[in-house]
């Protein structure tokens, strides 16, 4: 059967390519025409704004890999049965079900691409893509370091650490200020479980205040109001963005047992590898249904079928946001909202196809 699923994976790949082609230019298109006023207002080079656009290509099909992957497999095994071609296989004592191998070999080969890509290629072409937008765009500056998910800021009188929650820098864990004072006497070290920012004020929660110079005594506190030489704005430093972060990175920080934002980048690393997975759960589930839409001998409808199964991509996609988002607040748990789905859509492809023989 190699020539079978050579002929299946040529035509797979072709539907592929034609359908990432069109959501890409449709994208790009949108992009380039809510962002380029903004390059010509700041008087920036067209030639900066096509190396943005030319370097969010990655981050576009990784975006995009998993519906144009369930698009391709609808559209490639509705031509099959709309050219006959599944009849005769079946006539010749082809089963359905091994038809649909070529189809799994296809979705694991694009799956393997889309690893590799996160690995290699994001990472780069994504930073430079946000620091072109923020820095050269926006004018922002970027300050701090940031290394393992912790930053430290050198502030006017003394270092900074913290981990950021979410995307928030209202809201901070492991919270360190260590004063530098102007003389050789060390100066006062804080810490707090978590940290905000309020009306010119930190809002400090379950920390200790060790005294300054020769006093080494420590003050535990459950709540402390103070200020500080700097306030929250002095602290940007954006919070790198999933495609910034390769999965081998993002699983080094989760192991690393010394990391304060262990949690979170276990947490980002199932979400990633969720997300880059996805397309062949739903095509798993796709495929079986497309032979629901089988009409005899006139083949399937193409014009209901890849509507509908558009459809369930978006409902896939928003239920997994959902339980990402769930995962992030803390309300479920980490593998079971990232992997639910897709181990919701195998069973269900399975259920269609024992229900249909």
């Amino acid at each position: 059967m190699k020539l079978l699923d050579r002929y299946v994976l040529r035509q797979l790949l072709q539907q592929l390519l034609l359908i990432l082609g069109a959501l890409t230019g449709l994208y790009l298109l949108v992009d380039v025409f809510e962002k380029l006023g903004v390059f010509q207002e700041r008087q920036l080079p067209l030639s900066l704004a096509g190396r943005y656009f030319a370097l969010e290509l990655p981050m576009i099909l990784d975006q995009i890999g998993p519906a144009a992957l369930l698009l391709a497999g609808v559209i490639t095994l509705g031509l099959m049965m709309n050219r006959r071609e599944l009849q005769s296989l079946n006539a010749a004592g082809v089963s359905k079900l091994r038809i649909l191998v070529p189809f799994a070999l296809g979705a694991g080969l694009c799956a393997l691409l889309g690893l590799a890509m996160a690995q290699w290629l994001l990472p780069g072409s994504g930073r430079e893509v946000n620091r072109i937008w923020r820095q050269e765009v926006k004018g922002e500056r970027r300050a701090g370091t940031v290394r393992n998910g912790v930053t430290f800021f050198r502030g006017r009188q003394g270092i900074y650490s913290f981990v950021t929650e979410g995307a928030s820098l209202n809201q901070l864990k492991d919270f360190r200020y260590q004063e530098l004072p102007e003389g050789k006497e060390e100066g006062r070290l804080i810490y707090a479980q978590t940290a905000s920012y309020a009306d010119g004020l930190w809002h400090l929660e379950n920390g200790q205040i060790r005294g300054a110079g020769g006093n080494p005594e420590v003050k535990p506190f459950s709540e402390q109001t103070l200020t500080l030489p700097e306030d929250a704005a002095a602290f940007f430093a954006p919070v790198a963005l999933d495609f910034e972060q390769s999965p081998l990175s993002l699983l080094a920080q989760a192991r690393d047992r010394g990391n304060p934002g262990r949690s979170q980048a276990w947490l980002d690393l199932n979400r990633r590898l969720s997300f880059l997975l996805l397309g062949p759960p739903l095509l798993a589930l796709a495929l079986p249904l497309i032979l629901c839409f089988e009409r005899g001998r006139s083949g399937v409808n193409l014009a209901l079928a890849v509507p509908v199964c558009a459809g369930l991509a978006f409902l896939v996609w928003g239920l997994w946001s959902g339980l990402a988002a769930m995962a992030q607040a803390g309300t479920a748990p980490v593998l079971a909202a990232s992997w639910s789905i897709h181990l919701l859509c195998l069973a269900g492809g399975m259920a269609v196809i024992r229900c249909r023989g």
